[in-house]
């Protein structure tokens, strides 16, 4: 089976070429993959030099770069250009082991699914950034299980889907940017198609540490959830990405929007003094607590924020 691997550059976090290498000398036949990096103009000139490098060592690395098009749409540039019958997911800052394509190939061969999750396991840090982010995306796990529907979390950490699939579902949607690859499963799930967890695939992952990047792409997200609200309705958003208090409030939201934007933004701010004080007197618990607010509402602003431009995502 011929493989394509798509590399999301969300965040490198500097572990862009330590992610390639991995994925370079992965235990499958050179000629049956692909590696295709949708080139987000993020890499360093030392980045770059390496990576050109590693290009030439290995033939099946491609990078992909288009200045006029977003994230969504380099990725179905990228799928439209790609030769492998099953796509595999992975972010710029994880680290894959040698067996993770011929894992997917067999799974895939196997159960007949068109979709498929793995899991990641977080490389120990010393970071309190770093851990509170571990209880965040955990807490988002729970949510999703407590809704009692089937999985719906798909993302670029570690995911697979077929080219058939993709295909049918049109590829990533190119108003949502920062969301897409979510909005993927979860549009997947509606048409009836289920995500294989698969948690013997898995992945290790780089925790950012540093609350501001962090801060800066739960906020892009945000913005994407309201418009995912407004593309989908409410029904979608209440099963697949869960936020009853917001969609109740979103009429206050919109004809009130300053004011809400000026009150998330102070708790946002708020949530980062908690952190840092946090961090001052080693309070570990109190510093995820303090996190878990900062991102919370760091999302909450991106999504009031994107009121402001509904109008253009219809």
């Amino acid at each position: 089976m011929k493989v394509t691997i798509l590399v999301s550059e969300m965040d490198n976090q500097g572990m862009i070429l330590f992610t390639l290498h991995a994925l370079c000398t992965q235990n499958y036949p050179e000629e049956l993959y692909e590696i295709i990096v949708p080139d987000m103009g993020t890499f360093c000139a030392e980045d770059r030099a390496l990576i050109a490098q590693l290009q030439e060592q290995f033939p099946q690395l491609k990078i992909l770069k288009d200045p006029s098009k977003n994230r969504a749409e380099l990725f179905n540039l990228a799928a439209k250009q790609a030769k492998g019958e099953l796509f595999c997911l992975i972010e710029s800052h994880c680290y894959a082991h040698k067996n993770w394509i011929a894992n997917y190939v067999n799974l895939f061969k196997k159960e007949g699914f068109d979709l498929a999750a793995g899991t990641f396991k977080t490389v120990p840090t010393d970071s309190p950034v770093g851990h509170a982010q571990d209880e965040f995306f955990n807490e988002v796990c729970r949510r999703i299980e407590k809704q009692k529907v089937k999985w719906s979390y798909f993302d670029c950490h570690n995911s697979a889907i077929t080219r058939t699939c993709y295909e049918k579902l049109n590829g990533m949607d190119v108003r949502l940017p920062n969301m897409c690859e979510f909005e993927l499963g979860a549009r997947g799930c509606e048409l009836g198609l289920s995500i294989l967890r698969t948690p013997t695939n898995l992945v290790w992952h780089f925790n950012d540490n540093r609350l501001s990047n962090y801060s800066k792409i739960v906020h892009w997200q945000g913005i994407d959830r309201t418009r995912m609200l407004i593309i989908h309705g409410p029904e979608f958003i209440r099963k697949y990405f869960p936020n009853p208090r917001f969609v109740k409030l979103l009429p206050y939201l919109t004809r009130l929007r300053p004011i809400f934007l000026a009150a998330t933004l102070s708790l946002v701010y708020l949530s980062r003094i908690g952190i840092m004080a946090s961090r001052l007197l080693k309070l570990k618990k109190q510093s995820a607590h303090f996190f878990m607010h900062h991102a919370e509402n760091s999302v909450r602003y991106g999504m009031i924020k994107g009121l402001k431009n509904s109008n253009q995502v219809r």
